[in-house]
């Protein structure tokens, strides 16, 4: 078994290495909409108006405004190379209506 020790110099020596991380941070975007959010929304039961006072205005609104898309950016993990950083990961969250 080859130990981190060993494999981090070998990647290194590679040229680049990522190190993936939970989500965190706030990149760009919307804003995370967290389970306390979501969890508010009831299907069925949660109006349009409802959903703008929570959540504010969509990013994109579809079909014919039965679907509202959020979306926002948190770094995923790091790159480490000649060029290192933050890595964005996406989400998206979205609404769509019965109506």
């Amino acid at each position: 078994m080859i130990r981190a020790a060993t494999l981090v110099p070998i990647l290194l020596a590679a040229g680049c290495l990522y190190i993936p991380t939970p989500s965190h941070g706030h990149l760009g975007g919307h804003g995370a909409i967290g389970d306390e959010e979501a969890s508010a929304l009831l299907p069925g039961r949660t109006d349009r108006e409802a959903v703008l006072t929570r959540l504010g205005e969509p990013d994109a609104s579809l079909l014919a405004d039965r679907l509202f898309v959020y979306s926002w950016q948190e770094i995923g993990g790091y790159l480490i190379a000649q060029s290192s950083g933050p890595v964005p990961s996406r989400r998206l969250f979205l609404v769509l209506f019965d109506d």
